[in-house]
C-alpha cells in the first residue's frame, strides 16, 4: 500500500504499524480516537469513531490490518478505520524512518557603533532591557535577525551520520572530520537559497532552542533577500523537534553544553569556542574555526536527539 498514491474516498484494507494511539471528545461529546500509522511509504494520520472501538482495538507499538476509507481535509489526507485486526509481525519491518535533518546557525552582528541611534536606542532599551551590562548588551546585535546575519549553518544526518556545513566566505575550507562536507557563499541570500533547497529533502528537523532562535531568524532574514520559505513551521506529528523544550525542568531549559557533559557526549565547546565569539571569529576572518564549531554543535545536537528518541520521547517516533 503506497500512501503517495491514495486518493479521497478510496477504501483499503492493508496491514500498519501503529505509532500512537489518543482517545479524544468532539464538541458535541462524541468520543473518538486518533491514530498514527506507518509503513515503508510514509506515515499517515487516521481516525477511530465511537462506533468502530470495538471492532478496531488498536494498540501502539503492534501491527494491524486495518480497514478504513481515506479522507481529505484541508487536502491532507486521513484514514476513517473501521476495522482491525492485530498480526504477528515484527513491528520494525513496517518502519520507514523519516528523513531527519538535525541543524544549527551561527550569526555575527554589526558593531554598535554602526547603528542609527534609533536602533541603538531599541537594542539598549527595549531588546536588552532586563540586561543591566550596557557593554554586554552592546556585543549581542547578533542574536537579533534586525541587526545581524546568518554567517553559518551546520547540518547533520542522524542516519547516515554524515554532515554539511554552509558558510558566509570565499576561502575553501578543509573539514576537521571526514563525515563533513564545507561549501562557502559570497552571500547570506545564496547561503540561505542552498539550505531552504536541502530543508525540502527532509521531513524533520531537530534543532536545540531552534523554536525560540533559529527558524525565526532564518524566516526574517529571509523575507530580508525575498527569498520564500518552502516549508510551512509547526509542530505535526514531530515534524519540527526543538530539543531544549523537549528536554527541561519546568520552566527551565539547559544549555546544550550541560547536557553534554551529562551524558558524556562530544562537548562542541570544549575547545574555547561558543556562539558568542562568533562575531568576533568572523570580524577578525577566522571562518574556519566558525565552521568547525558549527560541525561539532550540528553533531552534538544529533547525538542528543538519539538519545531523546530512544529514551527519553515516552513514544514511539519513526
Amino acid at each position: 500500500m503506497n500512501l503517495k498514491k491514495l486518493t479521497p474516498g478510496q477504501e483499503i484494507n492493508a496491514n500498519f504499524a501503529i505509532i500512537k494511539v489518543e482517545e479524544k471528545r468532539a464538541n458535541n461529546g462524541k468520543l473518538y480516537k486518533t491514530v498514527e500509522l506507518t509503513n515503508l511509504t510514509g506515515i499517515i494520520g487516521g481516525k477511530i469513531w465511537e462506533e468502530a472501538f470495538a471492532t478496531a482495538p488498536l494498540e501502539s507499538g503492534k501491527v494491524f490490518q486495518i480497514s478504513a476509507k481515506v479522507d481529505s481535509y484541508h487536502d491532507i489526507l486521513s484514514l476513517n478505520i473501521s476495522q482491525a485486526y492485530l498480526i504477528e509481525e515484527e513491528f520494525e519491518n513496517y518502519i520507514s524512518p523519516r528523513p531527519t535533518l538535525v541543524f544549527d546557525i551561527e550569526t555575527a552582528g554589526k558593531n554598535f557603533d554602526e547603528l542609527s541611534q534609533w536602533d541603538q536606542d531599541y537594542l539598549l532599551n527595549n531588546l536588552e532591557k532586563q540586561n543591566e551590562n550596557k557593554k554586554e548588551a552592546k556585543e549581542r546585535t547578533g542574536l537579533y535577525p534586525l541587526y545581524g546575519q546568518i554567517v553559518s549553518i551546520g547540518m547533520f544526518n542522524p542516519e547516515s551520520q554524515k554532515g554539511m556545513v554552509y558558510l558566509l566566505g570565499d576561502k575553501k575550507l578543509k573539514p576537521a572530520k571526514d563525515n563533513f562536507i564545507y561549501q562557502t557563499f559570497k552571500t547570506e541570500k545564496e547561503l540561505l537559497q542552498a539550505f531552504w533547497d536541502i530543508i525540502l529533502k527532509y521531513e524533520r528537523y531537530v534543532t536545540y532552542n531552534g523554536s525560540s532562535f533559529d527558524f525565526p531568524f532564518l524566516i526574517l532574514r529571509s523575507a530580508l533577500h525575498k527569498v520564500k520559505v518552502p516549508i510551512e513551521i509547526n509542530n505535526r506529528q514531530d515534524t519540527f523537534v526543538d530539543l531544549m523544550y523537549k528536554i527541561k525542568t519546568g520552566s527551565r531549559g539547559f544549555k546544550l553544553e550541560a547536557l553534554c557533559r551529562f551524558f558524556g557526549l562530544e562537548n562542541p565547546k570544549e575547545v574555547g569556542i561558543s556562539g558568542m565569539y562568533v562575531a568576533k571569529l568572523y570580524q577578525k576572518g577566522k571562518v574556519q574555526e566558525i565552521a568547525d564549531y558549527v560541525a561539532r554543535d550540528a553533531e552534538a545536537t544529533s547525538q542528543l536527539y538519539l538519545l531523546w528518541k530512544k529514551y527519553m520521547a515516552g513514544k514511539i517516533i519513526i
